[in-house]
């Protein structure tokens, strides 16, 4: 379920990524209105879903599994930095938010002025592919299936609160 997050997650930063693109060449229309609504609904409901899937479910359950070989502290490691670029993420997120909230009202603005934009989709794009080779492979074969199989549940009903 988290790399099928990833999934969508690349598409929405490509989409976020063509559509810096678009208004440069062409300006604000009703196809870039929908587009700036539907990252806009994406990362403000599934994405803080999805660190909230690491954040509470997987890397703790991965931090406790870890019996401390040099490669599972590496593991360690990589999980508090993957974790501390959540808040960044976020951070940047805001600014985007911001723009492409007034984009998807009609307004026509420069979304990615200081390349905030940009940066978030590319920092983004680069984060979920280390968490797929640094932490998630890890995950599979440190947690049995009743492990993954909590963690799952805990996803399923988040999504089901959401």
């Amino acid at each position: 379920m988290l790399e099928a997050c990833h999934g969508r997650i690349r598409k929405f930063c490509q989409n976020l990524i063509r559509l810096v693109s678009h208004l440069e060449l062409e300006g604000n229309c009703p196809d870039a209105m929908q587009s700036a609504a539907n990252i806009l609904r994406y990362f403000d409901q599934a994405a803080p879903a999805h660190h909230h899937d690491e954040e509470e479910d997987l890397f703790p359950a991965l931090k406790e599994a870890i019996k401390g070989d040099s490669e599972e502290v590496a593991v360690l490691s990589a999980m508090a930095r993957l974790e501390a670029e959540h808040s960044r993420m976020y951070n940047d997120w805001q600014a985007v938010r911001q723009r492409l909230k007034a984009l998807s009202e009609g307004f026509s603005i420069a979304l990615n002025h200081d390349g905030v934009a940009t940066r978030f989709a590319m920092n983004y794009l680069q984060h979920a592919k280390e968490e797929e080779e640094l932490v998630y492979p890890h995950a599979a074969r440190l947690l049995n299936a009743a492990q993954l199989a909590v963690i799952s549940g805990q996803m399923v009903a988040r999504r089901q609160v959401a």
